[in-house]
């Protein structure tokens, strides 16, 4: 009888202790932000100024898109 209660006890610490691995993990932290720097065509820059604000408000990063003329062929 004793014994098995003994394994319920650990079995119950286990348990606590991933929960709280888990509610560590989990919690939000800062971050660093980053700049990332888009090197970009006039063409792209109307969509890629639309995913840049996006990806701003959901990451923290800056993104700076840098216009560039289209290569000659």
């Amino acid at each position: 009888m004793k014994h098995s209660r003994c394994r319920r006890l650990l079995y119950l610490s286990r348990i606590v202790a991933m929960i709280g691995f888990a509610i560590a993990l989990a919690a939000p932290s800062p971050s660093n932000a980053a700049e990332i720097k888009v090197l970009t065509t006039r063409a792209m820059n109307h969509v890629l100024t639309e995913l840049a604000g996006a990806f701003e408000r959901g990451s923290g990063h800056k993104v700076t898109l840098i216009l560039a003329p289209p290569p000659r062929s």
